[in-house]
């Protein structure tokens, strides 16, 4: 039987790595089959961005629309690093300590299949600050009615995506 197509077409994200990423982890990415239909992979390094301060790059990101994938905790700091009322596209930090592409591959495996459960994993990134470990995941965002911002611990294989839609007014 063939199955019925959605009325909705599944939106590729577009990652920007941060220059602290380990060249393995952009590798494994832009090379395995599964993820080059879900998402786009972009370095700082490849677009000639090495080098600027944080603000820089995350403008860069807002600019054009990218998700900032970044080993950098500084990033969760608001008082620094605000959420930008519909300006900001999102921020992924890994919680790595010790460079480890294997574990920072599988952890934000784990989050980026976590975003294609949704048609529109533009919409759950824009506005949210993701910091990801081996425990899981703590989402932070604007709620879309109150325009708070809240926070979510998500559980791979144990939240559901209705949850993290229901907790955010999504």
């Amino acid at each position: 039987m063939k199955r019925k197509r959605q009325p909705f077409l599944k939106q590729k994200i577009t990652l920007y790595f941060d220059e602290n990423f380990p060249a393995a982890v952009l590798t494994h990415f832009r090379n395995r089959k599964r993820w080059k239909k879900k998402i786009k992979a972009l370095s700082a390094v490849e677009l000639g961005n090495a080098g600027k301060s944080d603000e820089a790059q995350l403008a860069y990101c807002s600019r054009n629309g990218y998700t900032l994938v970044t080993l950098d905790d500084d990033f969760n700091d608001d008082n620094a690093f605000p959420f930008g009322n519909g300006t900001m596209h999102g921020v992924i930090i890994v919680k790595d300590g010790k460079g480890n592409a294997q574990h920072i591959v599988r952890v934000l495996g784990n989050v980026l299949d976590f975003l294609h459960l949704t048609p529109v994993p533009k919409r759950l990134t824009a506005e949210t600050k993701f910091v990801v470990s081996g425990e899981g995941c703590v989402m932070r965002g604007r709620d879309a009615k109150t325009k708070d911002v809240k926070s979510l611990h998500v559980v791979a294989g144990e939240t559901k995506l209705g949850e993290v839609w229901e907790h955010f007014s999504l």
